[in-house]
């Protein structure tokens, strides 16, 4: 009798040598268990979950596990004792027990279940859904028309439980299972006509058939009291109807249903001492108990396939075996590479299916948001040598995209499976630190531009995703947990829960790869979480809660943010849209350097930019002009198109310092331009004491004063030293250059005593 505890498993192995039992125990509770129904998911009843590490030992020290790196450690000293580490794998584990003196080996199975404790139901409901998405593609990128009564299933052994596990989620489903029974109650009939030869009395109801067999029927009798008929035959032929369940729908779904055998049974024989092959016996028992039902019984092989039949396409139960035998035919024929990451060698990795299925569901909310049937889906599928494959898989990029024409912007719309943004030079897009592959990437740009040209011009918007399965808490009350507090531990099993690493790899994408607006983590929780680096939307940061659900998967909360994200980018004026366009300015030329004083930014003192700070050189004829300027706090400059007029232009309206320059070399006269530039006539100056006989009808006057800062002070500049200033000089003419360009050149002089 096997006895078990929350912390310890004793299973006999009495098949490999009579009273031999292996003991594993765990340190933490409810880790190990004996499962009641594991044999009606295929499973092993000894059942361990992932992620943990347990100690076994053999009652016999003549036993122990063969060595597998990573999952089966033996002790030095007593090798029928050791550490068994199943990973993060679920699924079927099949160790080999060896018998030392001999070297024999024996298999033994045991389950590694996954910490979430509705793994079985989200497996299966994710590959089911997969599935759909998949034949979905599959009807797109073929378009049959005539399907295949006898299709081939033969196949290798590597993608044999991949297509099994594709036909077992359709098959095997309970929503399969209720059409069968709703066809069972309520099968669908028809009256039928069958000619039978009676006796002349027994006939209740004559037709035209009849009235001429009364005249031409052969072994007749007599017939008294008839004048017109003086004899009837004794027997004739008459039509009886009578209801059967032998119709062409009934034929139909008996015929689904031995397809369906038939692919069990040949799994089966693949894979006999396997859990494909257990799998494959719990369907055969159930599509034989649905065949060995009376209904079919009465039900003849089919002849041919009436796909149009008003029954198959609207009554219920009918309408589902239909759908399921199409997505039957075309997922048995589908080979899915990727899949061997999911279900490989009897294992069940539910992280990487849950990547996988996230997929699909983000693509059907770009796909409704943006309004388009991306270009590039098709590509999703293509043919291979022994089918029609499905191009999704871990490390290999995968994208679809189209064109948004839905607002007063057009967008093309790129979303991206394992896009690896690789280390680029700016202004390329990519990542500047290390090249990173986030799961899936949505790329938003101005449709008129290229990929290229709008990652160069700072318009490319990117948004990252990263499914994280196993991150079930990593949330509290919508914040994130902060770090652990000094002297705390972290459980052992903490990577199978929180990990404060899933949230901080957001940062790093949203910070390393170039236009990166906004980085978010999905996960099977229940609480969403985003933060806004700034006041809007974007740029952003957080985590969205999507479960594999038949009534609510969550994915409605990411498809509502993805439309904000569409509104967002129809807004021109938006703060992220203004940051975009300045980093392009300050990026787009080569950097420069500048090593003077500059005045801080305060409340009173708005902040300088060198780089576009325009300062305006002008000329004083005299020390009575200085004066007057300093007096009046006027500048003036010719207007006008003539020669040494000062142009109007945005940098010589935003000016911000003038420059003031005589007949000497040297000058220490920087002026602060208070106000916009106004025009004045000739009168004007005059009226204002201007000194002198103004020559001009018009000029530009400036509104100055001296500096409030003082960082400008110990400084004189070389007025000829500036660039293409020899022939302004000479006539005197008005020159401008940004700020630094003149510290750049500014001579410091000693300061005053």
């Amino acid at each position: 009798m096997t006895s078990s505890t929350e912390k310890e498993l004793r299973i006999p192995l009495d098949h490999i040598q009579n009273h031999l039992v292996l003991t594993i125990s765990a340190d933490n509770s409810d880790t190990l268990c004996q499962q009641s129904d594991a044999e009606d998911h295929g499973e092993s009843d000894w059942q361990l979950t992932e992620g943990c590490e347990y100690e076994f030992e053999f009652s016999n020290e003549d036993y122990t596990f063969e060595k597998i790196a990573g999952i089966i450690k033996q002790s030095r000293n007593r090798p029928s004792n050791g550490l068994l580490r199943p990973n993060t794998y679920t699924g079927t584990l099949h160790l080999s027990v060896l018998h030392r003196p001999s070297g024999k080996t024996t298999t033994i199975r045991l389950e590694v279940r996954s910490v979430k404790t509705s793994y079985r139901s989200d497996y299966r409901f994710m590959l089911e859904n997969i599935t759909e998405h998949c034949t979905d593609l599959l009807m797109q990128h073929t378009s049959p028309v005539v399907q295949n009564f006898e299709p081939d299933f033969e196949t290798d052994h590597k993608t044999l439980y991949q297509r099994f596990s594709f036909v077992k989620s359709i098959v095997g489903s309970d929503e399969f299972t209720e059409a069968i029974h709703r066809i069972l109650l309520f099968p669908a009939t028809k009256w039928k006509s069958e000619t039978e030869e009676r006796t002349i009395s027994s006939v209740r109801r004559f037709g035209r058939k009849e009235v001429r067999q009364l005249q031409a029927g052969s072994r007749r009798i007599p017939l008294e009291g008839n004048k017109n008929l003086s004899t009837v035959p004794e027997h004739i032929y008459t039509a009886k109807q009578f209801e059967t369940v032998d119709t062409h729908e009934n034929r139909f779904v008996k015929y689904a249903l031995e397809q369906f055998l038939l692919f069990c049974l040949k799994i089966e024989k693949h894979s006999p001492q396997t859990r494909t092959g257990e799998e494959a016996r719990l369907l055969i028992h159930r599509l034989e108990d649905f065949l060995n039902h009376d209904l079919f019984r009465k039900v003849s092989a089919p002849v041919n396939l009436h796909l149009n039949s008003p029954v198959l396409q609207r009554k219920e139960g009918y309408r589902e075996i239909l759908r399921t035998w199409l997505m039957f035919d075309l997922a048995a024929k589908l080979i899915w590479q990727g899949g061997e990451d999911v279900y490989g060698g009897s294992k069940r990795d539910m992280a990487t299916l849950y990547e996988y299925w996230v997929f699909f569901q983000l693509l059907e909310a770009v796909k409704h948001v943006f309004h388009i049937d991306p270009v590039s889906l098709s590509d999703l599928i293509g043919k291979t040598n022994d089918g029609l494959g499905l191009k999704l898989k871990q490390g290999l990029h995968t994208a679809v995209s189209g064109i948004s024409d839905s607002g007063p912007r057009k967008l093309k719309v790129l979303f991206s499976f394992n896009r690896t943004f690789g280390q680029k030079l700016y202004p390329g897009g990519g990542s500047w630190s290390r090249s990173l592959r986030p799961d899936y990437t949505l790329s938003l740009w101005p449709a008129e531009l290229s990929d290229v040209e709008a990652e160069e011009q700072e318009l490319m918007v990117h948004i990252h995703f990263d499914a994280k399965y196993k991150t079930e808490h990593l949330f509290n009350g919508g914040s994130i947990p902060d770090e652990e507090a000094e002297g705390e531990t972290i459980d052992s099993d903490i990577k199978n829960r929180y990990k404060k690493d899933d949230i901080l790899k957001m940062h790093v994408y949203r910070d390393a790869i170039r236009r990166t607006a906004g980085a978010y983590v999905i996960y099977p929780g229940n609480v969403p979480y985003t933060v806004y680096g700034f006041r809007e939307l974007l740029p952003g940061l957080g985590a969205f809660a999507v479960s594999p659900s038949r009534t609510d998967t969550g994915i409605s909360h990411i498809e509502s943010f993805i439309i904000d994200v569409r509104e967002h980018l129809m807004n021109r004026a938006s703060q992220r849209e203004h940051m975009a366009a300045q980093t392009w300015l300050v990026h787009k030329n080569t950097p420069v350097s500048l090593h003077s004083p500059l005045p801080e930014f305060n409340h009173q003192l708005e902040r300088l930019i060198p780089d576009t700070t325009t300062v305006l050189v002008g000329y004083y004829k005299s020390a009575e002009h200085l004066n007057w300027c300093e007096t009046s706090g006027f500048y003036n400059f010719r207007s006008g198109s003539g020669r040494g007029a000062l142009p109007l232009t945005p940098a010589v309206t935003g000016a911000r310092y003038l420059l003031l320059y005589s007949k000497e070399q040297y000058t220490t006269e920087l002026w602060e331009i208070i106000d916009y530039p106004q025009f004045w006539s000739k009168q004007d100056l005059i009226e204002a004491a201007y000194p002198g006989e103004p020559s001009q009808e018009g000029y530009l006057v400036l509104n100055i004063q001296r500096p409030k800062t003082t960082v400008f002070d110990n400084l004189k500049w070389d007025v000829s030293s500036f660039n293409n200033s020899a022939e302004n000089l000479r006539k005197r003419y008005p020159m401008q250059l940004t700020l630094t360009e003149l510290l750049n050149q500014s001579l410091i002089s000693l300061p005053t005593q």
